[in-house]
């Protein structure tokens, strides 16, 4: 079963692009998730968290043959790799990478909540996504990529690289 899935990556701490490549690539060395294209790169300003450096943020379009749990303990482990460390909600990272859309499959547990709560609300998420996936569809309003991003109050800045 190969399932299609949207994914947020973003970093604003050492190396962030070389941390976003790297993220891309231990993905894909897996061999359970196929990034099939990635956005351009955004310089975006930090949200939630104000007072910290801007991040570098992607979207990516890929397949996966494992269920959302699995996906998110790949996600987990490719952060860990790359040497995130979870000290402070929104604050600065090494590497993030969320789990935007699952298919259209809407999960809410403990760990794992897809859609992504905020994506609607996030235009550093909506931009990248609507670069290389504009008419995936958000499987709990039925609106489009491209829709939410026309829709999104988020006037952070985000700034094509």
């Amino acid at each position: 079963m190969n399932t299609k899935v949207l994914l947020s990556a973003g970093s604003n701490a050492g190396d962030s692009l070389n941390h976003l490549n790297s993220a891309v690539a231990l993905l894909n060395a897996t061999g359970l998730v196929n990034v099939l294209s990635s956005s351009s790169v955004y310089k975006t300003d930090p949200w939630g968290k104000t007072d910290q450096e801007s991040f570098y943020n992607i979207a990516l379009l890929a397949e996966c043959t494992v269920d959302v749990g699995e996906l998110m303990r790949i996600i987990l482990n490719t952060e860990e790799k790359l040497g995130r460390v979870r000290a402070e909600k929104w604050g600065p990272r090494i590497i993030d990478i969320d789990i935007i859309l699952f298919g259209d499959v809407v999960v809410n547990t403990e760990h794992v909540i897809v859609p992504h709560p905020h994506f609607r609300d996030r235009l550093f998420v909506l931009k990248p996504a609507a670069e290389i996936a504009p008419d995936l569809l958000d499987p709990v309003t039925g609106k489009t990529i491209k829709e939410l991003l026309d829709l999104c109050p988020d006037t952070g800045g985000v700034e094509l690289i």
